[in-house]
């Protein structure tokens, strides 16, 4: 999806911005990776709840607390296991952990 979005940025980039920013004067994969998407039927991992926001762990454990009180999960903790496929989580809950993945995101697209 995040491939569709920017791939036709190119035809919208007289009128898109973001933070002032037009697509084509900045970095498509830049753009990419500001993206957060939120599918209707979002996927997670067995491990623990930081693994599945953050899993290259490029925030501290206070950025990711933050991003889930944020978001609406302060139920949960960073070291929560979650069950195969998130089992353990309700639709709503996948949701909002996707949220939290790219938190805050530059644009958000819920599917």
């Amino acid at each position: 999806m995040r491939s569709c979005v920017t791939m036709h940025v190119n035809c919208l980039s007289r009128r898109l911005a973001f933070n002032n920013v037009r697509p084509q004067a900045s970095d498509l994969d830049a753009l990419r990776n500001q993206l957060s998407i939120v599918p209707q039927e979002p996927a997670m991992f067995s491990g623990t709840l930081r693994e599945n926001i953050d899993p290259f762990c490029r925030y501290s454990n206070e950025a990711v607390a933050n991003a889930i009180k944020d978001c609406g999960l302060e139920g949960r903790s960073l070291d929560c296991v979650v069950g195969v496929s998130g089992e353990n989580f309700s639709l709503g809950e996948k949701q909002l952990v996707c949220c939290t993945q790219e938190y805050p995101p530059l644009m958000l697209l819920i599917s």
